[in-house]
Formats: structure tokens, C-alpha cells, sequence
């Protein structure tokens, strides 16, 4: 089995009282293709913009290949291809 390229676990994103992601769960694996789909306002974008660590979540954690890309400074990012 491929080890996952990106893995998100519990991952959840609160603004003040509003919880826009709870608890989001999955794993990608080269190859694979997923869809983040949902209507205006139901955190698509808060989502990944924690996913790519642009944003700090409050619970939870996201790695690509292994890396917890919210604790790295912007080059490292780049230099996974990030941005």
C-alpha cells in the first residue's frame, strides 16, 4: 500500500464561536483523486487554507509527505511545491 501524500486527522478550524471545519479526516495517495465539494460558505477554502499551514488549526493536524507543513517557514513550503 502507497503511503499517503497528504493526510489530514482531526482537523478542525474555528473563527471565534463559528466552527467552519470539524473534525476533517482523509488520505491521499499519489495518484488518487479526491473532490472538496460543498456550497458557498462551508469551508472549502478555510479547509485547504489550513491544509497548506496558511492558517493554524485549532485541533487536529495536516502532513504532506510526512511533513507537518503548518510548523514550517514559507521556503520549505515552496520547496515541496507548495506555493
Amino acid at each position: 500500500m502507497k503511503i499517503p501524500i497528504l493526510e489530514t486527522k482531526g482537523l478542525t478550524m474555528n473563527f471565534g464561536a463559528l466552527t467552519v471545519a470539524e473534525q476533517i479526516n482523509f488520505s491521499l495517495r499519489p495518484g488518487a483523486r479526491h473532490a472538496l465539494i460543498g456550497p458557498n460558505g462551508a469551508g472549502k477554502t478555510t479547509c485547504l487554507r489550513t491544509v497548506l499551514g496558511l492558517l493554524k488549526a485549532d485541533n487536529g493536524y495536516a502532513e504532506i509527505d510526512g511533513i507537518d507543513v503548518a510548523k514550517e517557514p514559507m521556503a520549505a513550503k515552496q520547496k515541496l511545491g507548495l506555493f
